[in-house]
């Protein structure tokens, strides 16, 4: 899931992506339509760093087996860091990859609150708690324990 960040009138998306520990080409990818005020930023980017962590792509990686030594679901891995399928990553690439205590659940069309607490076995203030905006949009990633 994404927030927005309004950036300061000095603060370029370099100075932001090293503010909130994510490799600035995955911020730009989010930022297509930059407009210098307002960009998108991976909600739990300003939180104490315990949902999520760095993965450093090394040579011969792939999303595939990223996926697999790390435990967490391909379709998360790409939707957490801007990637499609057909997407290459490259090595030294910046992935972000949550932490072993987090799950994640991808929101569907028609979502509601009560059927991703039945999905999920989360009652929905346990939900709207770790995902304080939460819009219900297709594709939005919600992260629960």
């Amino acid at each position: 899931m994404y927030q927005v960040y309004k950036m300061m009138d000095y603060e370029t998306l370099s100075d932001v992506a090293n503010k909130i520990g994510v490799d600035e080409d995955f911020l730009k990818s989010l930022n297509s339509n930059f407009d210098s005020e307002y960009i998108v930023i991976p909600a739990n980017a300003m939180n104490d760093g315990s949902s999520f962590r760095k993965y450093i792509v090394k040579s011969g990686d792939s999303i595939y087996s990223i996926s697999k030594k790390s435990g967490v679901d391909k379709s998360i891995l790409l939707m957490l860091n801007g990637l499609n399928e057909a997407d290459y990553i490259y090595p030294n690439q910046e992935l972000l990859i949550p932490n072993e205590s987090i799950n994640m659940y991808i929101t569907e069309e028609n979502d509601t609150l009560d059927l991703i607490s039945e999905k999920t076995g989360v009652n929905i203030e346990e939900l709207l708690e770790k995902n304080p905006k939460l819009y219900l949009m297709e594709d939005q990633v919600i992260i629960y324990n």
